[in-house]
């Protein structure tokens, strides 16, 4: 036998060799392998594999070849486990398609192929010779490499049994039939048992399949109650916004008209008493207004309604004016205010500025609320400074807001409850200090909107800390405009005093952006001392606190007025403006309130030291527009239409009007609108919405089939303050969109934005 690479480690014992030429060689040959294979302890199911393989090939050989050869080997390996080799051959004219056959691509299904195929599949070793001349196949099965090995006394009885079996011949037959039918038996009692498995198993799942239908119908049940109940959610939804619309409207007109006449009469000549009065009337209006507006953002939010809006705003002036808001009730507290904003966050971002004010604002006033002494502390930072590693998109600016007091603190179990829906960090607060508890609420909703997240740190009795991220656009201003020194501001030395070490953080770091540097004290009397060691012209610039223990900014500076007329900036709280005189008398001194504001801080420097004619140098320096001035300036026929029905209103927006010298005209409907602005030139238009009649959108409408909007500017000016009415108002040809109640600065802005062309 030729050593095939499957067989070069093995030793072959030949059993026998068995002539096929006939049905019954191929029964005989199956038998005589079956029992072979059961000498050399092979399973049931490998027998059943061996005896296969050979009914098949031996069948082959009949149909292609007539007749042919099988001879029976035993094989031994000394590193493998022992086995059987089987040896077919045959004169015939060879197998055609055979490397198909070899891969198990052959398609037919007749034939020598489909035998050959699984004939492979059934063996561990498999090999073909074919020609013209015949084919000689060879096929190898071995043992788990766990058997024994055969040793050689074994095999030479396995040999002397397999040639007396052969040479039985029939008789022998009869035996072997005998024993594969007592396999073919234990087989059929498996494949019975197996039925049996089956059955049961076949019981289990029909079982199983009619608690899946069950399921399905109760899901089909419970999906069409989902989907009913969607639906009335729907129409709820629908019916609350429309009430929602609607109290926006009934509540922001009567607020328009009470908040509108107290503005009016407080600038006017009143008695002190009487002014205390109609303070505390416009301070209570004001925080009626607020409350409103937190319900009516907090069902906006709820619904769905509320959108951001993308605007280029100056980051800086935002958190200032901030504080401006709460500044008075800061001092009549006795606390201290600080804002800190560090020099790498840009000043101009494009993103929402009336949200972003909205949560700075209401965390200010709930710091304030709860704070009876100490200070509070607003800082801006970007969020990728220092530790912190959360990279935004290269377009994005993600900043870090936090605002710090030293009030009353919150219990760590209630702090994450205090950003629910009308909740607060205890139910008596809400008596004691007022609100509706949506405040904290409103803030995490609007940040969420903002793609950032707001937590608490804080600790009863020593204060709390909120903080929270948000992702605005980068603005193209931040490169347009670039903060620029006069000549004479480089490497001056300055002198600075202040005994609270949150205002030394912000005097070094405010001073830092401007590439300025300074010797900073916490005790003015250091201070006195290090400036008296000096040559007389070292410090070209003072900047001290006023309010200071042991030695005031004023007792400072007059020390060194002894010797020196140095310029010097105070600092000093809103409280304090009334010492402007005796500073005055100094010489050389400008005032700072507190907290310290960027541009203001850079003016007052520039401004004392003598340098503003410098003042173009600094692109950046903010512009002081007076709205009613410019307005002033009209030509004196200026006149605008007003559309209002209601007379209060109507009142008040006239009496705003003409304070800014334009004439004004009404229209108590949407179609007398229309009849005036067809009867007179205006310059401009302010439109109620819901108006008798004709309302203000139809009216809109009805103009710009006459009018464009550059020949007559529409502005609305509604209470209808909900998602969506902005936009109908611009849909129906409107130019511009001022809710109720109106504020002064906003109309005079509006109207110089229309009237006033370059």
């Amino acid at each position: 036998m030729t050593m095939l690479p499957f067989l070069s480690s093995a030793t072959l014992y030949e059993v026998g060799e068995l002539k096929i030429q006939f049905e019954s060689d191929v029964v005989r040959a199956r038998n005589l392998g079956s029992l072979l294979a059961a000498e050399c302890k092979f399973d049931n199911t490998n027998r059943i594999r061996i005896g296969t393989t050979i009914s098949e090939l031996c069948r082959n050989i009949i149909e292609h070849a007539n007749q042919g050869l099988l001879n029976f080997y035993i094989a031994t390996r000394s590193r493998n486990s022992d086995g059987l080799v089987f040896q077919w051959t045959d004169h015939g004219e060879g197998i055609q398609d055979i490397n198909l056959i070899r891969e198990g691509n052959f398609q037919s299904k007749k034939g020598m192929g489909v035998g050959l195929m699984g004939s492979q599949r059934l063996m561990d070793d498999f090999h073909i010779e074919t020609s013209k001349n015949g084919t000689k196949i060879t096929a190898a099965k071995w043992l788990p490499r766990i058997s024994s090995l055969m040793d050689k006394d074994r095999i030479e009885h396995i040999q002397t049994a397999f040639l007396q079996t052969i040479e039985r011949g029939d008789n022998s037959l009869v035996e072997t039939i005998n024993a594969q039918n007592n396999e073919l038996f234990y087989l059929l009692k498996q494949l019975q048992e197996r039925n049996t498995q089956i059955e049961s198993i076949n019981q289990e799942l029909e079982e199983t399949n009619k608690g899946i239908l069950a399921l399905n119908r109760e899901l089909e049940n419970k999906a069409a109650d989902i989907a009913k109940a969607m639906e009335e959610a729907q129409s709820a939804n629908l019916a609350k916004s429309e009430f929602l619309a609607n109290m926006s409207h009934e509540i922001r007109t009567p607020m328009n008209g009470v908040i509108g006449m107290l503005e009016l009469v407080l600038p006017t000549n009143l008695a002190m008493e009487q002014y205390q009065f109609l303070k505390m009337a416009k301070d209570s209006a004001d925080v009626l207004l607020d409350l409103i507006n937190d319900i009516l953002d907090f069902s906006k939010i709820e619904a769905g309604q509320l959108e951001l809006e993308e605007i280029d705003f100056n980051l800086y002036e935002l958190v200032e004016a901030v504080s401006d808001v709460i500044i008075q009730q800061i001092e009549n507290k006795g606390l201290e205010l600080n804002l800190f904003i560090k020099s790498s966050v840009p000043r101009f971002v494009i993103g929402d500025p009336t949200r972003l004010r909205q949560i700075l604002t209401n965390l200010l006033s709930n710091a304030l609320k709860f704070t009876e002494k100490g200070e509070i502390n607003i800082q801006v930072e970007m969020l990728n400074d220092g530790n912190l590693d959360q990279p935004a998109h290269i377009s994005e600016v993600e900043l870090l807001f936090s605002v710090k007091d030293t009030g009353l603190g919150i219990p760590l179990n209630r702090q994450s409850a205090i950003f629910d829906s009308f909740s607060q960090a205890d139910s008596s607060t809400t008596r004691k200090y007022g609100g509706t508890g949506l405040g904290l609420s409103i803030c995490k909703q609007l940040v969420n909107l903002m793609s950032g997240e707001i937590w608490v740190k804080s600790e009863p009795g020593e204060g709390s800390t909120f903080f929270f991220t948000t992702r605005l656009q980068d603005s193209v201003k931040n490169k347009t405009i670039q903060r620029s020194l006069p000549e004479q501001l480089h490497n001056i030395n300055i002198l600075a005093v202040d005994d609270n070490e949150t205002n030394r953080i912000i005097i070094r770091e405010t001073l830092k952006t401007y590439g300025l540097n300074a010797t900073i004290f916490d005790h003015p009397q250091l201070a006195l001392e290090d400036f008296l060691m000096q040559h007389v012209d070292f410090y070209q610039l003072v900047i001290t606190d006023f309010q200071m223990p042991g030695m005031s900014g004023y007792d400072l500076i007059k020390r060194i007025r002894e010797t020196s007329q140095i310029p010097a900036v105070v600092l000093t709280s809103v409280g304090a403006w009334g010492e402007k005189k005796t500073f005055k008398e100094l010489g050389h001194v400008a005032y700072l309130t507190k907290p310290v504001k960027q541009s203001q801080f850079f003016d007052s420097v520039i401004n004392v030291l003598g340098l503003s004619g410098n003042n173009n140098q600094n692109p950046i320096q903010k512009e002081q527009t007076d709205y009613l001035q410019n307005l002033l300036q009209l030509p004196a026929t200026t006149c605008i239409l007003l559309a209002e029905d209601n007379l209060i209103n109507q009142r008040v927006a006239i009496a705003l009007i003409k304070k800014a010298g334009i004439q004004v005209d009404i229209a108590a409907d949407g179609q007398e609108a229309l009849i005036a602005v067809r009867s007179k030139k205006y310059d401009l238009v302010l439109m109620d919405v819901q108006m008798p009649k004709m309302d203000g959108l139809d009216a809109t409408i009805a103009i710009r089939k006459e009018f464009g909007p550059k020949d007559l500017p529409i502005v609305a000016m509604t209470a209808n303050a909900m998602k969506g009415d902005k936009e109908k108002c611009i849909i129906a040809g409107m130019n511009d969109y001022l809710s109720k109640p109106i504020k002064p600065k906003e109309l005079y802005h509006t109207l110089e934005t229309w009237l006033i062309h370059d």
